[in-house]
């Protein structure tokens, strides 16, 4: 097989293809038509005498030759793009890279409140994908994902990691609620109606009732939120209350009156990290300055 600059697309395009699996989706991706990529996966079944992607039904199913090749020709192409990006540097002016950035989803709202006016006035061609925040060492291996923004303890340890900032919770009430306004005692606390965010399951306890509990304490939790930004929209419509993070609460301050609980609830630091192998990257230094710059405590 005799490999010249002008199949180098077609290798992008097989990439494409083996990680979406679809014609069709891998050409949007692609930035190309249907039937130009379809010409692609005839070149290329030429090039590497294999059929490489086969119909299954709906489906296209990789060839073994296929499967073999894809993780080895994604490497390839992601140190070719690291070569060509560290050798002409990155001025975010002119630069039109897109980054993806994985993250829960309070801090989804939180970064794309704060930076994207930054981002949109410095680099007005740079395009940044915020997605889910699963499977991120995968996702940082294959660089699918750029920057991960998650708590401390959730971080890969492989990453390359730093602290952006400290947490805390805020107890939160909709505006004119009945009990009023400033701090919030501890019997008043436990006497109101509340809002607990369950991540991961349907749940009615949570960290709060644990540190209740040692104090001999409970409260009546009346709905179980499956996320963060779920719990506002709840409170803003009752007189329930919730503690969630203080980053969330911030994002609804037009809605919600926000103060300390009346006893010591832990937060957590929120770290950013990325792949070691990123190291150097001038555009995900960039980056990180961006989110550094956006989220660090008014």
């Amino acid at each position: 097989m005799n490999i010249s600059r002008s199949d180098l697309p077609l290798l992008v395009s097989l990439d494409t293809l083996l990680a979406t699996r679809n014609v069709s989706r891998a050409a949007e991706k692609l930035g190309i038509s249907q039937p130009a990529l379809s010409t692609q996966l005839a070149r290329l079944r030429d090039l590497f005498d294999d059929p490489l992607l086969v119909q299954s039904g709906r489906r296209m199913v990789p060839t073994p030759r296929a499967e073999a090749l894809q993780n080895p020709l994604h490497q390839l192409l992601s140190d070719l793009g690291a070569l060509i990006r560290d050798g002409i540097g990155f001025d975010a002016a002119t630069s039109d890279r897109d980054f993806r950035i994985a993250a829960p989803d309070f801090l989804h709202a939180a970064i794309t409140t704060k930076i994207m006016d930054r981002v949109a006035t410095t680099a007005p061609n740079v395009r940044i994908a915020m997605i889910p925040g699963a499977d991120v060492w995968t996702g940082m291996e294959n660089d699918r994902i750029d920057l991960l923004i998650t708590s401390v303890g959730t971080t890969p340890p492989e990453a390359i990691a730093q602290k952006l900032f400290d947490e805390r919770f805020v107890a939160v009430q909709r505006k004119d609620h009945p009990r009023g306004t400033g701090p919030l005692d501890l019997d008043t606390f436990c006497s109101l109606t509340h809002v607990l965010i369950a991540l991961n399951e349907a749940a009615f306890r949570g960290p709060v009732d644990e540190q209740l509990a040692k104090m001999g304490r409970s409260r009546q939790v009346v709905v179980s939120a499956a996320g963060f930004l779920m719990a506002p929209e709840v409170i803003a419509r009752s007189n329930h209350i919730a503690v969630i993070p203080e980053t969330v609460a911030m994002l609804f301050d037009h809605l919600l009156d926000r103060t300390a609980p009346p006893f010591d609830q832990p937060g957590f630091a929120v770290m950013m990290s990325h792949h070691p192998r990123r190291k150097g990257d001038m555009g995900l230094d960039w980056l990180k300055q961006q989110v550094k710059d956006a989220l660090k405590p008014d």
